[in-house]
């Protein structure tokens, strides 16, 4: 069903190349994994509602990383029909407490980075060229998907106590995680942060009467139309040196983009055709 599967602690999948595939290219769950320097691309091609790394429905699924990725080409199965939609990450059904740090995102469907209904995610640092939304955060358990905010919560509770010293120490937002319902479902505590959108719709925060307006904290992103980039056509995306915009741009950290994806070594001596860009 997955290319890789996560389950556990400590884990790292990294200098993956990860490609047509009918559904998602990684599911993990667990604590302090690490997704890096993969190049994943024309995944779901069979699948709606899903992501090309997925993760949902528990809380305690935390303190996560997914950096210096390169997704692209990542669509719906049919955009002419109204499907709920593919996304490149997808943090379903009140997933909470993750990093996207560094990523670079380039040509998808309705919302790239699809945080539903959860918490303290930080999306910080990331490059997104040719999308529909960057980000979406959806509001999704004042109403009929209430029933899947209380699933996470009672699976956090059967596996961990927040209120430990372990987990305060490594966690103290969630001592904030309560069964207080109407107060577990506002999305607080998610960052969107010195990111670079290319042609790319806006950030979308899916309003509810409930939700406070500025719950998200969005700062410091810029939106340009312009091609930075040494050559798009090949998938060097590495930004150019003599870029009009790159001082408007100087709190983006370099993303090691000639690092990502499958390397030649002394078990794979060459890259054929069809694992280079």
């Amino acid at each position: 069903q997955f290319a890789i599967a996560i389950n556990g602690v400590g884990i790292t999948a990294a200098n993956n190349l990860i490609h047509d595939a009918p559904h998602c290219a990684i599911d993990y769950r667990g604590n302090f994994n690490v997704i890096e320097l993969n190049e994943i691309c024309r995944v779901c091609l069979e699948s709606d509602d899903a992501g090309a790394i997925n993760s949902d429905r528990d809380y305690s699924i935390r303190g996560n990383v997914i950096q210096y990725n390169y997704f692209h080409d990542i669509h719906d199965i049919s955009p002419d029909m109204q499907w709920l939609g593919n996304h490149m990450i997808y943090y379903d059904s009140c997933t909470s407490g993750e990093r996207i740090y560094g990523n670079i995102f380039r040509k998808g469907g309705r919302a790239i980075i699809n945080i539903n209904g959860g918490r303290d995610i930080a999306v910080i640092n990331n490059i997104f060229i040719d999308t529909g939304h960057p980000v979406e955060v959806n509001p999704i358990a004042f109403g009929p998907h209430r029933p899947v905010m209380i699933a996470a919560y009672n699976t956090m509770i059967k596996k961990i106590d927040p209120f430990s010293e372990v987990w305060k120490f490594h966690f103290p937002e969630m001592i904030h995680y309560t069964d207080n319902w109407d107060e577990l479902a506002i999305p607080k505590g998610n960052r969107i942060v010195d990111n670079l959108f290319i042609r790319t719709q806006d950030v979308n925060i899916r309003p509810h009467p409930q939700v406070p307006d500025g719950t998200v904290f969005i700062q410091n992103n810029l939106t340009i139309n312009e091609n930075p980039f040494v050559n798009i056509q090949n998938h060097d995306l590495r930004i150019r040196d003599d870029f009009p915009l790159l001082k408007k741009v100087n709190w983006l950290k370099k993303i090691p983009f000639d690092k990502i994806g499958l390397y030649e070594d002394r078990y794979r001596k060459e890259l054929s055709k069809s694992e280079k860009r």
